[in-house]
Formats: structure tokens, C-alpha cells, sequence
């Protein structure tokens, strides 16, 4: 994106939710530079797969790339439509038919059918821009942003024949909103709510009320980007950002639902985000920075976050020639995807889509961790084991006190499915829980937590508490093993033996 463009239009950077659904042979297909350009950018596809929509770059004579919307269908190819320039397509209805965005004719949000053209459909009294980002089944209802007088941003809209452009509102005490995507019925919209330049929630709109859907562990605020259906899967990135300005932090795409509230996707990376889901929440697509760098990934249950340049080969799609950078939507079957790439030697965007087959095997399975108890208790050795392509690097990490995961960064390998871990647990008997993460060029794969539970008290292993614990211990101790190093002073501390017969006295 030119720096004209993003100074001119801050809409680009909030995106859209997309779906499609084909069941085609698996291909992946460039869609070109819009008509007289140079570029094509995918914002999102329609759920049926039948089409995607964006906007991509014209140069004028003076060298100033401006963004002209655009859609592809299957039938009738890359066609630019009559929204003027500094416009962009950001949504598309369930079958195609319907094209919603932002247009360069006076900043407002358009409407876009076969049979009526662009409709401009306003901005809220007293904004100077709007944008809508999503349409319901029969583009009835359309949903977006816009600004308005005495809020130093934008609010989510909702848009109507007979009604017009509305607010949808805020959180409480929030003073922002976004609306992102729409189910085909209407009933249910998703998209976000927060304070500006501060904390930013996911959130759902359904039955005239608004709620919070929470964030991953450890993350302050979230953002929702695609919706199945239904309205029972909700996608789209957690962390620690604001909107504006992008403060750094880690984001990790995540997957919603009613039941099991927020998944978190990303098991290893810098940064993810979530733009579209299949109806039964199985297929996620988004973009990320992952731990090979930025590209396209796809998630299922089997494949974990697959990055696509190195996983559709391997179900017979061919990528030669590709970097895929994002996705943008997944069709409603999960049989179909869209996104942006660059071609070999180019760094211009190049929309493109995808189809997959009915089967997306895993690029390798993780078997679960084998845990062999060592004498003294504190010392642990685990190990795991794959089938298909053999992982390159592993990542051992151990849940802290707060529930989260942390690497074990003395004890841990990058290159070995094994590793020795020694505790120096606390009084009594300790429960601890270690996971790994498995890395290939095509995917991380994070196994099932194990629990190890230990009485360091029992030093001789034996399985009860006895004086002869005692004599082992002391014994470990005079002769300076760093496993008697109980408080972690030096194996010659004489705190370590009073804090040994403190376990002792203790029991397990």
C-alpha cells in the first residue's frame, strides 16, 4: 500500500470478512491487475466462491498509484467498477450480487448490483467518511463504519432501505466501534468496540444488545473480523494493540465460539490475524507474521496454522512462481479460499483464489509427550515423537503459575525431540505441566499438555518417606550434586538441607 493511499484513506488498514464455497478441482488462479493497472489487493469473497472483491493500483501521470474497486467472478473475470478512484470494494454479499466499499465520489460508503450501479449510501451526519465492509444474503442490510461529529474516530453502522445509515453503538464507556461482518440472515454482527488509543474488544451485535467476547490468555483486547453463518463461530486476532497507533505487541489470531469461548491459533510467532471461516468453524484463513515470516496460512484441527505456500503443494496445488501473503476469505464449505500474493520477482499484490480438496491432511502428526521420572524426583526427562515430514526444531516450554506457557530456555532444544528438565519445586508435594511445540517449514504443532507430579522429600525414589531419604540427601549434598540445590544458592548452601527436612517433615 503507496504511502498516498494510507494517509488518505485510514479504512484500508480495518479490512473485511470473507467466504466462499466451491468444489472445484484444487487449483490456485491469479486474478491479475485491475483493468489499466498495475496491482489487484482481495478484501473478500463471496461465500459461494462465485467472487472476490478489492481494489488494486492505476498510476496516474505523475507516478501516484490511486485504487480502483474492483470484482472477479468466475464468469465474467477482473471487472473495475464505476466507484471512481481512491475506492475500494471491501464486501461482498453471500452469492456475489452485492458489493459494498468505500467510493472516491465524496468519501461515502457504496452499494454496488448488476442492475442498479453504485449507490452511494452516506456517511452519518456530520462525518466526513464511511465505509461499509459487509452485506446479509439479499444485501438488504449492510454494515460498516463511519465518522461522526464529537468522537475522535468512527462508529459501527448498519445500513437500510428504509432507514439509512445508522449507529449500531458502543460498549459502555467505549467511544469507538467498527462493524465487520454480517450473517446472511442479519442477525448477528460482529466486529469491535473500545476507547481510542486504548483498550479495543471483540464484539457481537444480535437481539438489539452488544457483548464482549473476551480476549486469548493473556491479552488485553481483540478485534473480530468474519462470522460462519450462523453467527456461532466468530474469528479474528487478540493481543495487546490499539487501532491507532500500532503499539508492537504480539497478536494471535483466534477462533470464537459460544461453548469454548476464545481459541488461541497461533501456537508460535510474532503476529496473526484471522479474516475468514467455513459455516461449521472448521476451515480458518487469515495472515501472519509466522516463525518462516509473513504468508497465507489456513487452520484446521488436523493442520494446526498451515502456511499455504508450503502446505497446498503438498495437497497438489501448485504455488511455483507465488509468495502468498494473505488470506481473506473462506467460502462457507471451506472448499475454497482468497487472497493476496506476489509473483516471482514482483512486489506488487496480485489477488488470487484457491480451491482445495475435500480432504486437508495434516503436515505431520505429534504424538503426545513421554515423561521418564528421574532420581532425585526433580529431575524429568520428556520426549516426542512425529510421523510424516520430521519437524527441524522444537520448543519445550513449561505452564507458569498463571497459566500461561513459558520456553524452558536452559533446559530446551531447538533440534531435539528430547530434553532433561530438573525442578527445584516448592514444600510438599508439586504438580508441573510442560507442552512442545513441534516447527516445519509447513506448520507448528503444539501437543498435549503432560503433568508431572513429584515429592522431592522421597530423594532415594522409592516411593515413601523414610530416614533413608534423609541419609541420600545428605549424602547428594556433601558431595556438592547440583540436584541437592533445593533453594537454588549452590548445592553447598546449608539453607538447601534446611529446606530438604522441611519436605521431609512435611510429607507427600
Amino acid at each position: 500500500m503507496s504511502p498516498y493511499c494510507t494517509r488518505a484513506w485510514p479504512w484500508f488498514a480495518l479490512g473485511v470478512c470473507i467466504q466462499v464455497a466451491s468444489a472445484r478441482a484444487q487449483t490456485l488462479t491469479g486474478l491479475g491487475p485491475v483493468p489499466g493497472g498495475a496491482s489487484s489487493t482481495a478484501y473478500a469473497l463471496s461465500r459461494d466462491g462465485s467472487a472476490v472483491v478489492g481494489y488494486g493500483y492505476i498510476f496516474q501521470s505523475n507516478g501516484v498509484g490511486v485504487g480502483y474497486a474492483f470484482r472477479w467472478s468466475r464468469t465474467g473475470g477482473m471487472v473495475r467498477l464505476p466507484a471512481g478512484g481512491s475506492s475500494i470494494a471491501k464486501g461482498v454479499g453471500p452469492d456475489g450480487q452485492v458489493v459494498v466499499g468505500i467510493s472516491g465520489l465524496g468519501n461515502q460508503s457504496f452499494r454496488w448490483t448488476q442492475a442498479g450501479g453504485i449507490v452511494n449510501t452516506g456517511i452519518l451526519p456530520g462525518g466526513s467518511n464511511a465505509s461499509l465492509l459487509g452485506a446479509n444474503g439479499d444485501g438488504s442490510i449492510l454494515i460498516g463504519i463511519s465518522t461522526a461529529p464529537g468522537i475522535p474516530n468512527f462508529l459501527a453502522v448498519q445500513w437500510t432501505p428504509g432507514g439509512g445509515l445508522v449507529s449500531l453503538g458502543t460498549l459502555p464507556g467505549d467511544n469507538f466501534s467498527a462493524a465487520q461482518a454480517i450473517t446472511p440472515d442479519g442477525s448477528v454482527i460482529v466486529g469491535w468496540s473500545g476507547i481510542y488509543t486504548s483498550t479495543v474488544h471483540a464484539v457481537r451485535w444480535s437481539g438489539g444488545s452488544i457483548t464482549d467476547l473476551g480476549t486469548v490468555p493473556g491479552a488485553s483486547g481483540a478485534f473480530a473480523r468474519s462470522v460462519s453463518s450462523d453467527g456461532s463461530v466468530i474469528v479474528g486476532r487478540s493481543g495487546n494493540s490499539v487501532p491507532y497507533p500500532y503499539t508492537g505487541f504480539t497478536n494471535h489470531a483466534f477462533r470464537w465460539t459460544a461453548s469454548g469461548g476464545m481459541e488461541d491459533l497461533h501456537s508460535y510467532g510474532q503476529d496473526s490475524d484471522a479474516w475468514g471461516v467455513s459455516d461449521d468453524g472448521s476451515v480458518v484463513g487469515g495472515s501472519g507474521y509466522l516463525h518462516v515470516g509473513p504468508a497465507a496460512w489456513m487452520w484446521t484441527q488436523d493442520t494446526g496454522m498451515a502456511n499455504l505456500n508450503a502446505y497446498l503443494p503438498t495437497v497438489g496445488i501448485d504455488t511455483s512462481g507465488w509468495n502468498l501473503r494473505t488470506v481473506r476469505g473462506v467460502s462457507a464449505d471451506g472448499r475454497t479460499i482468497a487472497g493476496t500474493g506476489w509473483r516471482a520477482g514482483s512486489t506488487d499484490d496480485e489477488a488470487w483464489i484457491a480451491n482445495l480438496p475435500a480432504v486437508l491432511p495434516a503436515c505431520f502428526s505429534l504424538g503426545p509427550i513421554q515423561v521418564a521420572r528421574g532420581c532425585p524426583p526433580g529431575a524429568v526427562s520428556l520426549s516426542v515423537s512425529t510421523t510424516g515430514t520430521a519437524p527441524y526444531g522444537y520448543r519445550w516450554q513449561q505452564q507458569t503459575t498463571g497459566g500461561l506457557w513459558q520456553d524452558m530456555a536452559a533446559n530446551s532444544s531447538w533440534s531435539s525431540p528430547t530434553t532433561e528438565v530438573h525442578l527445584r519445586p516448592g514444600p510438599g508435594v508439586t504438580t508441573y505441566a510442560f507442552r512442545v511445540i513441534a516447527i516445519t517449514d509447513c506448520t507448528t504443532k503444539t501437543s498435549e499438555p503432560v503433568t508431572y507430579t513429584i515429592c522431592r522429600a522421597d530423594y532415594d525414589c522409592d516411593g515413601r518417606l523414610a530416614i533413608s531419604d534423609i541419609f541420600a540427601y545428605l549424602n547428594a549434598w556433601l558431595a556438592g550434586d547440583y540436584r541437592a540445590d533445593f533453594e537454588g544458592t549452590g548445592p553447598a548452601s546449608p539453607a538447601n538441607i534446611l529446606a530438604f527436612l522441611a519436605d521431609w517433615f512435611a510429607g507427600c
